[in-house]
């Protein structure tokens, strides 16, 4: 190959434009290694090290406010890794050479990755690291503008313009502003930043004993600029008081006060914690062998009861409204199998509202079918106990269910688990599940999973929140929600190991799904079917429209993101019908087998394919030696096929 003779234009930040005339080979190929020092002059001009194709590794800065580097993600050698922006410290995940082929490598002396466009050069095309091949989606060319262009012509631009640790970098029209502009500076030869400080900040400085809470540190260097990466170990003054783990998490142990203490390279930060004993709950006490229902007779609505420690053996209670009733540690409310409900929102006479439950344990009640041991509501909205509050509960090995909802309930902190068919579902308006376990529901299937059996099901629920909480091992669905639910969230949950889907969304209307961890679902043996068609996936979405479904990482399930079309008739809110469908940016692995994708029909029309704007956008999958990874317009489809029909045009397919 003859060399070829180049021209570029470079500009200081502050200075006039020079003329830097190099000598590179276009089309050379991966073996293309950086030029050491010796070699080169240092470069005169802003870009002109990654302008000039010899090699010299520097930083990249952005010209947003704080001047932040470009940066490999968590300092990641592996391919797919986000690239980003991040506040300058040094790493080497932050130093970049430009090669004579125009490429620009990523730890370029020893492992070289690739900066790499996804996609075909649209708006939007997110940039990642990958193995370097010379492929156009590798090339890069600056300019005298301070831009550096990929595929298409498009500039490199930290999205949305943010500054902010973490903003992702992406393809875009170019159009001068200050996100598209960069500099570099001189080629790295400093050490790695020496920790000169460490601050400790705990999201609560004072606590009650058996509450926990996080510990974060930052390192700084002798500037103040924070060192990412920087390793820390964890200390408490006070064991007997205070425990720390590995990842900062400080646990309230007793009384008194301690000093939680972040090491990192021989530098001290300390947060002072203070924990205090439970405040003694006062009110009614009502002790193991008396009557609960009887305290709640002689006292007045709004009453505050203690059920004292031991085990209260076939008590029920229809609680009057405003009542609250806490348990102390070992406080049981057992049914013994035979009493149907522990707590019964309906007095008889009407539903009964602003219930706080707390505390207690409650095991081996009998409800009805469909009905449970804590009984908030009934079959329709207006069936229904309003505002009650279940919190820090242990209900388990109830018949049927644990809790049926009741409207604007709220559950929190709360493990319901091992309960007949499923451990919490209903109907109602307003639903929270905060920090919620939910596990085991259907053990060992004896029930069907088709009719109502599972780890949870909610039906025809508006403004249904369901965060921080943890579906698995059930027999059925983990997370359900099934006919006519509308304006839902369903976010940073985790779902695992349950026999049918980890979220399941059949026959209901506009919702979100976001930011959940979804594992292993699907994959156990179901004994009411097999596990076939697109039933059985992380995420399935079924028959219901308006749905958006983002930045969830789905692992290994039976199959990734499946959605399917049926004939269902139609609800309150029209025809169930698969439309307005919008799964974007999640991270679906699916290595051997199963679709990562799929929408999939049997109603004998193909509208959900051409006309109901379905789309799948922006999603990074893993797909492994999986050869038939997608379903779509009635075929089994390859990476590329997907693409061709217009899904994740802009995704990212790696191995």
């Amino acid at each position: 190959m003859q060399p070829i003779l180049r021209t570029i234009r470079t500009r200081r930040r502050l200075s006039a434009l020079t003329t830097l005339t190099l000598v590179s080979a276009f089309g050379c190929s991966d073996a293309t290694q950086p030029t050491t020092e010796s070699q080169l002059v240092a470069p005169a001009t802003a870009l002109a090290s990654i302008t000039s194709g010899t090699g010299v590794s520097s930083r990249i800065t952005s010209r947003l406010p704080g001047s932040p580097c470009i940066d490999v993600a968590n300092v990641s050698h592996t391919a797919g890794t986000q690239v980003q922006i991040w506040v300058c410290n040094g790493g080497s995940n932050q130093t970049f050479s430009w090669m004579a082929d125009g490429t620009i490598r990523a730890y370029a002396s020893t492992t070289p990755m690739c900066l790499t466009s996804t996609g075909t050069g649209q708006d939007g095309d997110r940039i990642q690291i990958q193995a370097c091949q010379g492929t156009v989606y590798q090339k890069w060319t600056a300019t005298s503008a301070s831009e550096i262009r990929g595929l298409n012509g498009k500039c490199l631009d930290v999205f949305n313009a943010d500054p902010t640790n973490g903003t992702r970098l992406i393809l875009w029209t170019c159009n001068g502003g200050p996100n598209q502009k960069w500099d570099n500076a001189p080629p790295s030869t400093a050490p790695s930043p020496t920790v000169a400080s460490v601050s400790v900040t705990l999201a609560a400085s004072s606590l009650q004993v058996g509450q926990t809470t996080q510990a974060t540190a930052v390192a700084r260097d002798g500037s103040g600029v924070a060192i990412s990466g920087a390793s820390k170990t964890w200390s408490s003054s006070n064991t007997a008081v205070a425990t720390v783990s590995t990842s900062g998490l400080v646990t309230a142990v007793a009384a008194g006060s301690a000093s939680i203490t972040a090491t990192s390279s021989g530098k001290t930060g300390s947060q002072a914690l203070s924990v205090s004993a439970p405040p003694k709950v006062s009110g009614v006490a009502v002790y193991p062998g008396q009557s609960i229902q009887a305290a709640v007779n002689a006292n007045p609505t709004g009453t505050a009861f203690v059920l004292k420690a031991g085990t209260h053996v076939r008590q029920s209670v229809r609680p009057k409204s405003g009542d609250t009733f806490t348990g102390e540690a070992g406080t049981v409310m057992d049914g013994q199998g035979v009493t149907v409900y522990a707590f019964d929102g309906n007095n008889g006479a009407a539903w009964v509202n602003n219930v706080t439950i707390r505390k207690l344990t409650i095991t081996r009640y009998n409800p009805p079918a469909q009905m449970g041991a804590i009984r908030g509501g009934g079959d329709e909205r207006t069936q229904s106990t309003t505002g009650w509050v279940l919190d820090s509960l242990d209900v388990h090995h109830n018949a049927n269910l644990g809790v049926r909802i009741g409207n604007r309930m709220k559950v929190l902190r709360s493990n319901l688990h091992h309960n007949g068919t499923i451990n919490i579902g209903g109907v109602g308006v307003g639903i929270l599940l905060d920090g919620v376990e939910v596990a085991y529901g259907n053990e060992g299937c004896p029930n069907n999973p088709a009719f109502e059996a599972g780890g949870s099901k909610f039906a025809g629920t508006d403004s249904l929140i369901v965060r921080n909480s943890f579906f698995h091992h059930s027999c059925g669905a983990g997370l359900w929600l099934d006919t006519d639910n509308r304006w839902y969230i369903l976010e940073n949950n985790r779902s695992e190991d349950n026999v049918r889907e980890g979220i399941k969304i059949e026959i209901s209307y506009g919702g979100i799904v976001r930011n959940n961890a979804i594992k292993g679902n699907g994959w156990a043996v179901d004994p009411f079917r097999s596990n076939g068609w697109g039933w059985d996936a992380g995420i399935g979405i079924h028959s219901s429209s308006d749905v958006q479904v983002y930045g969830n990482t789905l692992t290994e399930n039976l199959k990734g993101i499946v959605a399917t079309q049926q004939n269902r008739g139609s609800g309150p809110y029209g025809t169930y019908t698969l439309q307005n469908l919008n799964v974007h940016d999640n991270v679906i692995t699916q290595r051997t087998s199963g679709y990562a994708g799929a929408a999939m029909q049997d109603v004998g029309s193909t509208a959900i394919f051409t006309s109901r704007n379905n789309r799948w956008v922006h999603n990074t999958y893993y797909l492994g030696t999986n050869a038939a990874p997608f379903e779509y317009s009635n075929g089994t489809r390859t990476a590329a096929q997907w693409r061709g029909y217009g899904q994740d045009a802009t995704g990212l397919f790696n191995p």
